[in-house]
């Protein structure tokens, strides 16, 4: 019996969203793309702590500046915070902007919001793709324990449809039949998106911009996942769609907390003494203006700035390497994966090359089993295939393996019994743990 409330604190790691026959892991002996289960055996590891995991596990540089750190919880402000948020707003493309650190991409993305929402004196929040677990970016989402009133207060739209996004803020229904009097551009504080959430459609990152030059709205990129992982340093650059927010985390020290919002300096002075809202509370005296109230004990923590240093090196001596490797990786991965075998299952290998995904429509069952044998063989892999820089074409080739085996094994039971029986899956099977309306 578990003394972890749904036995993991991550719902992406929850056993029964998983294969019965994953194993514990045992985070001491971990190498690269490689870690070892608490029985001992050894895995090629695609899930890369949920993206974190760029560089690779035990990067010596990484883990070397982290060591020399004696004092995680500063005080006070130290010249490390400093020498970070340089780099990140330089090669994020501000600048002359400014940096605030937060802890998860959560965080990071919840008070992107509170910033829109502040800036611009409005409420209302579009939102595409998942963005973390708080109320301001969840209420998307079917979400038990989210108020009606906060999630009448964001309004998902899907990945891709520009035309739904114009649509809310003309104030029309997803149709364009109906004109809603509640829902237009001039309630609107941001919209936020993954930029990468899959490819872009050509227009649709512009078109976003435009529409919110257009009403003033904030425009929001959830950067969580892709920082790192495009060889201009972020997705926005990459597509050529300049955000007024962007938030980065995840791989930006290799494993450690931490995530970073990025803003020009006339959104992001927010945060400083004496700032004045576009709307004033009139309860407030002029001594009580600012600052934007996100705060947190563990923000900026010195283990987690120092390996985002670390990765920083890394990155600068070899300008985007790190993630033309991840790229190359991936699109190898995607080719050794997408075989005759799945496309007869009707299974493939799709995403970007930084975060494949296993499409077996809605045959969960097959999914599952899927994932099962692989582990089977000794490759991890559960809502994405995340290459990080030191997975090598051993590790692909052995993935290669296991997955034709896989793939012939779910081809002998569906041809023995029309689908893939519940006692050939070790564990309990189910859909999507996020599902976004629109």
């Amino acid at each position: 019996m578990t003394a972890v409330a749904g036995g993991a604190s991550t719902i992406s790691k929850y056993p029964g969203a998983l294969p019965a026959n994953f194993p514990r892991l045992d985070p001491t002996r971990a190498s690269g793309g490689r870690i070892h289960g608490t029985e001992g055996r050894e895995y090629v590891d695609w899930i890369s702590g949920l993206g974190p995991n760029l560089l690779g596990y035990g990067h010596l540089a990484v883990e070397e500046a982290v060591r020399r750190i004696k004092a995680p919880s500063l005080s006070l402000v130290s010249d490390l915070e400093e020498r970070v948020a340089d780099r990140v707003r330089h090669l994020a493309g501000f600048p002359d902007g400014l940096v605030r650190f937060f802890t998860t991409g959560s965080e990071g993305c919840s008070a992107a919001i509170r910033i829109a929402r502040a800036v611009t004196g409005r409420d209302l929040v579009l939102s595409s793709s998942f963005h973390g677990w708080h109320s301001d970016v969840l209420a998307a989402s079917p979400a038990w324990g989210v108020p009606d009133a906060l999630r009448r207060l964001t309004l998902p739209f899907p990945f891709n449809r520009l035309d739904v996004a114009e649509n809310a803020c003309f104030g029309l229904d997803r149709d364009g039949a109906t004109d809603d009097p509640d829902i237009h551009g001039d309630v609107v504080a941001a919209v936020i998106v993954q930029p990468a959430f899959d490819e872009p459609v050509p227009g649709f990152l512009q078109g976003l911009r435009a529409l919110c030059d257009r009403f003033g709205i904030l425009l929001v990129f959830d950067e969580t996942i892709t920082l790192l992982r495009y060889p201009e340093f972020s997705a926005a650059q990459h597509y050529g769609v300049q955000p007024d927010l962007l938030v980065g985390g995840k791989g930006l020290a290799n494993g450690r907390p931490i995530s970073a919002v990025v803003g020009g300096t006339e959104v992001m002075r927010c945060f400083e003494l004496g700032w004045t809202p576009r709307v004033t509370n009139g309860t407030w005296g002029n001594e009580w203006h600012g600052p934007l109230y996100c705060s947190g004990t563990w923000a900026a923590c010195a283990d987690s700035l120092a390996a985002a240093e670390a990765v920083l090196d890394v990155w600068d001596a070899h300008p985007g390497a790190v993630a033309r490797t991840i790229g190359d990786t991936g699109r190898r991965l995607r080719s050794a994966l997408n075989t005759r075998g799945a496309e007869a299952l009707g299974v493939r290998v799709c995403g970007p090359d930084h975060r494949l995904t296993i499409d077996a429509g809605d045959n969960w069952a097959l999914r599952m089993f899927l994932l099962q044998e692989l582990c089977r063989s000794g490759v991890l892999v559960s809502s994405f295939l995340m290459p990080c820089a030191a997975h090598t074409l051993a590790d692909v080739g052995q993935t290669a393996v296991a997955w034709r085996e896989a793939t012939g094994a779910a081809a002998v039971l569906l041809e023995e019994h029309g689908a893939i029986p519940s006692e050939a899956i070790g564990g309990r099977v189910c859909g999507p743990l996020y599902r976004q309306g629109g």
